[in-house]
């Protein structure tokens, strides 16, 4: 069950007996995924591992405020490298993931945010995100940013509202 973390045993002798610990993992995030081609709903945890909602033992509604669309197995890390650089916020409203691997977050600040496909560069494009939003926050930047293009690292672009 995916939904355990970790189980470990241990044997006493005195008194004697087995003391079993069972750690579940806790969902950050809402999640869907593919399966041979139908939408399964479920969890994130934040090592960007997946739960399906059926596997969980919880069965109230969760609400969470990040969802993430497009989860594959081999985007864990990144997923969990995303919403780790964002712990200190709660401006991450969503990942979105194509099926072809291009990379889209939205946020509160910075609205969209375009990654692309490079995901070796995501480290450096998170860091660059967060100079970002500094730099805006400090000049006290007067109009709405629309969106924040980092697909071309040379090159970032910023689009913003003009009413």
């Amino acid at each position: 069950n995916i939904s355990l973390k970790q189980i470990s045993i241990t044997r006493q002798i005195f008194p004697f007996g087995l003391k079993i610990d069972i750690q579940i993992r806790k969902p950050i995030a809402s999640a869907e995924k593919e399966e041979k081609g139908v939408k399964v709903q479920g969890f994130v945890d934040k090592e960007g591992i997946f739960i399906k909602q059926k596997n969980f033992p919880i069965r109230e509604k969760l609400i969470f405020p990040i969802k993430i669309f497009g989860w594959k197995k081999e985007y864990e890390d990144l997923i969990s490298l995303i919403i780790k650089n964002y712990k200190e916020t709660d401006d991450l409203e969503a990942i979105k993931i194509s099926s072809e691997g291009f990379i889209i977050l939205e946020e509160k600040f910075l609205q969209k945010i375009f990654l692309g496909f490079k995901t070796q560069e995501m480290e450096e494009k998170l860091n660059l995100i967060f100079d970002i939003r500094e730099e805006f926050q400090k000049q006290k930047f007067g109009k709405k940013i629309k969106s924040l293009d980092l697909t071309d690292l040379a090159n970032p672009k910023i689009k913003v509202f003009i009413p």
